[in-house]
């Protein structure tokens, strides 16, 4: 979460020295040949991967159905026609729908 918060206020670049030295201290402390210190910060990183690949991914998701819902919005599409084609997405506006032929409702 920290590195999402980090990136979402527009940095470009972390270097988590802090973290992975804390790794290595506690796997130098340890006394288990299960931590070492490598193996420890692969670990950190794959998690920190995996837990940004998740916040982008919960960020596509919202962004596409936010689009889609001032797209629903900006053209006043009805709410049959969001349902359908759209789903997911609020439609808090009626418009037209696909019973509309040459610019005229039914």
């Amino acid at each position: 979460m920290h590195f999402a918060l980090l990136l979402g206020f527009g940095a470009s670049a972390m270097n988590p020295y802090l973290a992975i030295e804390t790794l290595e201290d506690l796997a130098q402390r340890a006394s288990a040949e299960s931590l070492n210190a490598e193996g420890a910060t692969r670990h950190f990183i794959k998690a920190i991967n995996k837990g940004l690949l998740k916040t982008f991914s919960k960020m596509a998701s919202r962004r596409s159905k936010a689009i889609a819902e001032r797209r629903s919005s900006s053209d006043r599409l009805n709410k049959d026609l969001v349902d359908a084609y759209f789903a997911g997405t609020t439609s808090r506006l009626e418009g037209i729908g696909l019973d509309v032929r040459l610019g005229k409702r039914r």
